[in-house]
């Protein structure tokens, strides 16, 4: 009998409780404690019989019966400590807590080698859908050459939202999403990167062992994406997805975390709502999809079960690969899609060639849609293959042209 201590009783803590409730392993478990930040708020979960509900962290981490912490509170302070000291006591850790794995990798590693214990994130990433069991434990064998996928369900609501409704702005759907308890009240861990970021890092070091500093990672989010790109995204057959990507060349890999122009022919073009989907590329098995709900209570806590579940029958798996000699290159070379907003006039074109050309940059196309205010024209510019670098100088000497309005939006095309 494992005794359980579960720290966090909102959304994803209650579905921890209802599902291990109906559980086949409900005569091998035994929920301890629960730690609650209030404990008079009326809950959706019946607390179990002979549970204690606590509002003290540490009457869990100090238990000595108690040999399996449930970390599910969020944040990276507290957090930080509870996981960090229910190692150090030896107990096992199963936690869904992303920004803080990511944050702290390299300590949660040596402190798991250090104290002999079980450390479980499924949940970490993409909710209810199993890569991280996957990474650990399917592609062993296999060499993995890139992973990348929609692993944001309130970016690619708010974007596939965009897409489909001409008449609706980012910050309409931003609101819709946050009514619908998709987006935070502060969105910006979603709409800014970050969150995609944590996650990248962390299937970046288990798909290819790149210990990644995250702050290295400069992420582009969706906040300079209007109704005009998806007109454009279009023309091009194409649509505008949130996406993180690792890709490794030549012992080099390249993080991405942007938003991308992505063909329409392209599986994840069709992957609407707040869906995930991730792919792995390797050299084995080529290509390997993975498809599902990447956020939400049951699913959620359902990846929580599952590694308790692991840990209880002893088939966990050692939670990081081993760390490989790789360069993070910061400089990735992709197409690029550029979209200006100017105040038309004669020889417009021929100046932005002629930068192009001062910068070493092949364009691929120029597209305009008919102009109905010629004060304020946008067009873009889709590029050949090139570097960041030279986007980001190419664009901030767009930004002092005296007919361009407004700084330039660039992304990548995946």
């Amino acid at each position: 009998m494992r005794n359980i201590g579960i720290i966090g009783g909102g959304v994803v803590g209650g579905g921890i409780v209802n599902i291990l409730k109906k559980s086949t392993f409900t005569n091998m478990i035994n929920i301890s404690k629960i730690c609650v930040k209030n404990m008079e708020k009326k809950r959706d979960w019946k607390l179990p019989e002979e549970t204690i509900l606590t509002d003290n962290p540490y009457d869990i981490i100090n238990d000595v019966d108690i040999d399996l912490v449930i970390e599910v509170m969020g944040g990276t302070d507290l957090a930080k400590d509870i996981v960090f000291d229910s190692i150090k006591k030896g107990k096992d850790v199963v936690t869904a807590n992303k920004a803080l794995i990511s944050l702290h990798l390299l300590d949660i590693e040596e402190l798991v080698k250090l104290h002999n214990v079980s450390f479980g994130y499924e949940a970490a990433v993409c909710g209810g859908i199993p890569i991280i069991h996957s990474l650990q434990k399917d592609f062993i064998a296999d060499e993995i050459t890139q992973i990348s996928g929609i692993i944001n369900g309130t970016t690619n609501y708010i974007l596939s939202k965009m897409e489909h409704n001409t008449d609706i702005s980012f910050l309409q759907v931003l609101q819709e999403a946050q009514d619908l308890g998709y987006a935070e009240a502060n969105p910006s861990a979603d709409v800014d990167g970050y969150d995609v970021r944590s996650k990248i890092s962390i299937l970046t070091r288990l798909a290819m062992g790149k210990l990644v500093d995250e702050n290295s990672i400069i992420p582009m989010g969706i906040t300079k994406i209007e109704q005009i790109d998806f007109q454009y995204a279009k023309l091009l057959n194409s649509t505008i997805k949130m996406i993180g990507t690792a890709k490794l060349i030549d012992n080099k890999v390249d993080i991405i975390v942007s938003p991308m122009l992505i063909s329409k022919t392209h599986l994840f073009s069709n992957i609407t709502g707040a869906k995930n989907i991730i792919e792995i590329n390797s050299n084995n098995l080529n290509s390997t999809i993975l498809m599902g709900e990447g956020a939400g209570r049951l699913p959620t806590a359902n990846s929580v079960v599952s590694d308790i579940c692991s840990i209880i029958l002893g088939n966990d798996h050692k939670p990081f690969s081993s760390i490989k000699n790789i360069e993070l290159n910061t400089n990735y070379n992709r197409h690029f899609y550029i979209r200006l907003l100017v105040n038309d006039k004669i020889g417009i074109i021929k100046t932005i060639g002629d930068l192009f050309e001062t910068h070493l940059i092949s364009i691929d196309s120029i597209q305009q849609i008919p102009i109905t205010n010629i004060n304020r024209v946008p067009f873009v510019i889709t590029t050949n293959n090139t570097t960041i670098e030279q986007i980001e100088n190419v664009c901030d000497e767009m930004e002092q042209l005296e007919f361009v309005l407004d700084k330039p939006v660039s992304i990548p095309i995946f």
